[in-house]
């Protein structure tokens, strides 16, 4: 059986491995100056622009049950099978469409069938789960084995990020409850991370260098706990605007672990950045699927 991979507009990946890899985008929507675009036709440096120089909210819409339909019947028209990564559903309701898109297709007489795998987080993060999946697929994996594979690298995920102002996440309800201690106005920075799905508040820090040291001691806390090997983990070091910040980020993050890693650097999509603004930073890593 063939699979196809399919994503929300949440998930932050390369054009070219989109490309490469045959990965269906269902995009989100956001609204600039009050008109509505899919998420895949912004340039994501022109919108961090926008936000910083006219200072104004991107406001972000899920993918619908229509768009989820497109892309899901034209590939079981022809036979082929559906794997669907998507954003948090505690982030947003782009796995809910997804399931229901699911759910009336399922009268329907298609040999092949669709797979809705909820990824507990977004952006770059995201992204790595796909990448993991991509790798399984060429191998011609069984789809048992790759879900129960998606599932534990799901479990694996470890993220630590930070952004420089909280107005952001507080416009869009992301972090609500969390941040009170916080104040803008003083440029206190929340270092976070998501757990089982949600933003959760790690610790504070007073600019950028000590939020670097204090997510590259989450880093080195947790690989001495676990005691594994940090190249049998898939890494990338997700930035909005700020790529000075993201390079210290990857060079510190190295000199932590002790061993040279493919990290790689991502920029930050639209769906992403309108909740944490142009200056999100941040490391995330996942166990590779190999390595279970």
């Amino acid at each position: 059986m063939l699979y196809k991979i399919v994503c929300d507009g949440a998930c932050d990946l390369p054009e070219n491995y989109i490309t490469e890899n045959d990965i269906s985008v269902v995009p989100c929507y956001c609204s600039v100056d009050d008109n509505s675009y899919p998420s895949v036709e912004f340039d994501i440096k022109k919108v961090y622009q926008y936000m910083i120089e006219e200072d104004k909210y991107i406001s972000t819409s899920m993918p619908n049950v229509q768009d989820y339909l497109s892309v899901f019947e034209e590939n079981l028209k022809n036979n082929i099978s559906i794997i669907c990564i998507c954003m948090s559903s505690k982030l947003s309701g782009s796995y809910q469409s997804a399931m229901i898109a699911k759910s009336m297709l399922e009268e329907s007489k298609f040999e092949g069938s669709v797979y809705i795998i909820d990824s507990q987080v977004d952006t770059v993060v995201q992204g790595l789960v796909v990448q993991e999946c991509v790798e399984m697929v060429k191998e011609r994996l069984s789809i048992d084995i790759i879900l129960q594979k998606i599932a534990m690298i799901i479990e694996s995920i470890r993220c630590y990020f930070c952004v420089d102002e909280i107005k952001y996440l507080l416009k869009g309800g992301r972090a609500r409850g969390i941040l009170d201690i916080c104040n803008n106005r003083i440029k206190i920075k929340p270092i976070l991370t998501i757990n089982h799905g949600e933003h959760q508040l790690l610790a504070v820090s007073r600019g950028n260098n000590k939020a670097i040291q204090k997510m590259c001691r989450y880093i080195r806390e947790y690989f001495e706990v676990v005691d594994e090997c940090p190249q049998d983990y898939r890494w990338c070091i997700g930035m909005g605007i700020n790529e000075n910040d993201a390079i210290e980020l990857k060079e510190l993050v190295e000199q932590t672990i002790g061993v040279e890693l493919d990290i790689e650097i991502q920029r930050i999509g639209v769906v992403v950045a309108a909740h944490t603004g142009p200056y999100l930073m941040g490391v995330a890593f996942v166990k590779k699927y190999k390595k279970y």
